[in-house]
């Protein structure tokens, strides 16, 4: 239960969301383009065989373009990694099935085998995060561009990275 004198003394003193007020912004305000980025990061494989959402790419590369925009060169690493670890995760059955029957036919001999599977998801695991750190280069690298005013700063984006 609350106390009504406590709600309005909460009132008085500013908002009660702490996370709404100016002195947090800088914290609060790489969550939103690091969703952004991490769910356009989602959306590329989807567009690929299983599932065949080809219309979702070039919605992932404007979500991207849109979270990255006027972003310095650290902070385009960063979104573009976490862009790259949407990606790169879920393409996980692809990679660890690749992985499993590679390592079970030129390395352990039988591609069907418990040790084939866990050892190919294992490399999965190892190699999630650097193979993700492409597109963060890709992004800080695109982030170096000269400055242009709006939309058309957008597509250029979309264009250096493909």
């Amino acid at each position: 239960m609350s106390n009504p004198d406590k709600s309005s003394e909460n009132h008085s003193k500013g908002p009660e969301n702490p996370s709404l007020s100016m002195a947090s912004l800088g914290a609060g305000s790489l969550r939103v383009p690091l969703t952004l980025s991490f769910f356009a990061g989602i959306m590329v494989p989807l567009g690929f065989d299983p599932w065949g959402l080809s219309f979702l790419m070039p919605f992932a590369f404007m979500l991207l373009a849109l979270a990255t925009d006027r972003c310095g060169f650290r902070r385009s690493l960063l979104l573009g990694w976490v862009f790259g670890l949407g990606v790169q995760g879920a393409s996980l059955p692809w990679i660890a099935l690749a992985a499993k029957n590679y390592l079970g036919i030129f390395v352990l001999g039988d591609p069907g085998s418990w040790t084939a599977w866990l050892s190919g998801i294992g490399l999965f695991i190892l190699w999630w995060p650097l193979s993700s750190l492409g597109w963060g280069f890709c992004m800080a690298l695109v982030s170096m561009a000269p400055e242009a005013p709006g939309s058309r700063q957008r597509i250029w984006k979309c264009l250096g990275v493909f």
